[in-house]
């Protein structure tokens, strides 16, 4: 029995479910639960963590809050821009949640084992790949379930991996994707009800795991958010998985080169020769010294006419991509897009079809800066 009627109260919808009980109850409110990432999937899945009664639940983001956050980031309000998001999530669910603990830090090699071993639980709720394989190999190798969710547009994928021996993050993306797939929220766009949707799937597969009902671990359920279409897919355990495939002991942790492991390879072969890089400083130069340079856009047309650096044209990935669009061959080209992933893709693509004065914007962007006049676009 709870030691107060508050508590059951409370949680009396959920505990009249057969599948939570009162026992049930109690091991969520056990649970110890790591969340990293405090960005659109993080914020609901803490939110509903919280609510339902984890009261050991700890968030790690090292970022602060932006106003284009506050759209799909449900913890925060307008007069936190600026501030850690870790430690204002703490501030918001302390009250709902008692052991809630907010770690301002990045999640690392240096921090990783020592925040998933003192979990029960991890949500990945990260934005980008360094950060999902480091949290996938830690609880692979120290066996920690991990409930991994990733968006980009109206597609996402979801699935809880490390469980019970299964599969696990490696084993369900042995490769690294394309460059031209490293699309984040700034470049794919995202709308907020529906990576909040996904972060409260996220919280419901770990309710499952803690109560240890339902669920299909290791596979991945793979739906659209416009026309609902979904489907499941098995991950088969890779048998020489650098992560899963072995016992690893404490000693193997700390001795020296053991870790992190190294990234994936990608799927594409093909690197771009630091010839045909242009940093943001190097841009500008150009921008200043070099008549005739011309600057395409490959971004998506709706980003362009949002804003795009001076003199610039449209020229969008797909097109390049399908050969629809030829640079001319007497003129310096810069591509560029929102982080530098679109336009090295494009830099590929036409190395390989033999044109030679063409150059992309490493970091596109996010890392330009303003011009001199105050403004990027």
């Amino acid at each position: 029995m709870f030691k107060n009627d508050d508590a059951a109260l409370r949680f009396g919808r959920q505990i009249v479910l057969p599948e939570v009980g009162e026992a049930g109850q109690q091991k969520i409110a056990s649970a110890r639960v790591l969340v990293v990432g405090a960005g659109g999937l993080g914020c609901p899945a803490s939110l509903y963590l919280a609510t339902m009664g984890v009261d050991h639940l700890t968030l790690v983001d090292d970022d602060v809050v932006t106003v284009s956050n506050l759209h799909r980031q449900v913890l925060f309000q307008q007069g936190d821009v600026g501030k850690k998001k870790a430690l204002v999530a703490e501030q918001r669910l302390r009250p709902i949640s008692p052991g809630m603990v907010g770690f301002a830090v990045q999640f690392s090699e240096a921090n990783a084992f020592a925040l998933v071993i003192a979990h029960d639980l991890v949500l990945d709720c990260s934005d980008n790949f360094r950060t999902r394989y480091l949290v996938g190999d830690a609880c692979a190798l120290v066996g920690r379930p991990l409930v991994t969710a990733a968006i980009s547009r109206f597609d996402a994928q979801i699935g809880v991996l490390s469980y019970d021996g299964g599969p696990c993050y490696r084993c369900a993306f042995p490769n690294l994707p394309e460059p031209s797939h490293f699309l984040n929220c700034a470049e794919a766009g995202v709308l907020g009800p529906f990576v909040g949707m996904v972060g409260s799937m996220q919280a419901l597969e770990a309710a499952k795991v803690i109560l240890g009902v339902g669920g299909r671990p290791g596979h991945l359920r793979l739906f659209n958010g416009l026309d609902w279409a979904s489907y499941d897919v098995a991950v088969a355990q890779n048998p020489r998985c650098p992560a899963c495939s072995r016992t690893v002991t404490h000693d193997d942790i700390v001795s020296p080169g053991a870790w992190p492991l190294p990234l994936p390879a990608a799927h594409c072969a093909h690197s771009v020769p630091v010839d045909y890089e242009l940093t943001p400083q190097q841009l500008r130069a150009r921008m200043q010294n070099t008549h005739g340079l011309l600057l395409v856009d490959v971004r998506t047309l709706a980003e362009f006419e949002v804003g795009h650096l001076p003199g610039a044209i449209h020229g969008p990935l797909d097109d390049i991509l399908q050969d629809k669009f030829s640079p001319p061959p007497d003129r310096d080209i810069v591509f560029y897009c929102q982080a530098g992933n679109r336009s090295r893709a494009c830099l590929q693509h036409l190395l390989q079809s033999g044109h030679t004065r063409i150059f992309h914007l490493v970091g596109g962007l996010m890392d330009f800066g303003p011009l001199d006049s105050g403004r990027v676009f």
